[in-house]
């Protein structure tokens, strides 16, 4: 497949972060791309790292085989120390878990590719990465390599890329990769799932979806036809989420 110079940019600001909780987003004006997604999901970083870590999950058993298996990685746009590495690590296994269960225990992410010192761009050679810039703060670094706007928290290139902010929010993290690894078009920010404003821990269906778009039937079709993979909804969560395995590669 022929790569498109045209970067279809998901903005996904949601939840402010303050003592009142309150809630501001930045929408883009560019439509999101059909729910279909045209990837493996499975990463292609070649970082080798110097060891490997394992994040703080447990696991009560091997994943069915209908659950599938998610490798990420990251490209850390700064210079990380062992302390940050540790809290980062921290971070997306907290991501990893909600998504597990928000779909039933029917996907989980298994490996994580770290590598950090990477240079801030637009990235358009490798699909399915995780940009990490700036390394501190919770709002991530704009498309010319300036600051988001105000509320935006983070932001997709469909099927390229998704930006976060180091302190990334936990619901942030699962939103964005709902746009990149399902393709997930538009935005939904009356709803009260992921997706939107005033997030939960789920993603809706036709019967509690409050901004028009459900997120499940999406869902469903994406797992079936790319990932081969058939989920089913409702289901109950079975299992815990694994602990990931991280590759860091401390340059």
């Amino acid at each position: 497949m022929k790569r498109t110079a045209l970067l279809i940019i998901i903005l996904a600001g949601l939840i402010c972060i303050g003592a009142c909780g309150g809630g501001s987003s930045k929408k883009s004006g560019a439509s999101g791309p059909a729910g279909t997604g045209n990837g493996t999901g499975t990463g292609t970083g070649t970082g080798t790292g110097t060891g490997t870590n394992t994040g703080t999950g447990t696991s009560t058993g091997p994943l069915s085989d209908n659950c599938l298996q998610i490798e990420m990685t990251f490209w850390v746009c700064g210079d990380a120390d062992s302390a940050w590495i540790e809290s980062f690590k921290s971070r997306v296994q907290q991501g990893a878990d909600m998504l597990f269960h928000a779909l039933h225990g029917q996907m989980a992410i298994t490996k994580a590719v770290v590598i950090d010192k990477k240079e801030f761009a637009i990235n358009t050679s490798q699909k399915f990465i995780t940009v990490i810039s700036p390394i501190n703060g919770s709002r991530p670094s704009w498309s010319d390599g300036g600051p988001s706007p105000s509320g935006v928290y983070g932001w997709t290139a469909y099927p390229y890329m998704m930006c976060l902010a180091g302190q990334f929010p936990i619901t942030i993290f699962c939103h964005e990769f709902n746009h990149l690894y399902f393709a997930k078009g538009g935005e939904e920010y009356n709803c009260r799932c992921i997706m939107g404003a005033s997030p939960s821990n789920d993603f809706c269906d036709g019967s509690n979806c409050t901004g028009g778009n459900p997120c499940w039937p999406s869902l469903l079709q994406v797992a079936k036809e790319y990932y081969k993979k058939d989920w089913q909804h409702p289901k109950d969560t079975e299992g815990s989420p694994p602990a990931i395995q991280f590759e860091i590669t401390d340059n």
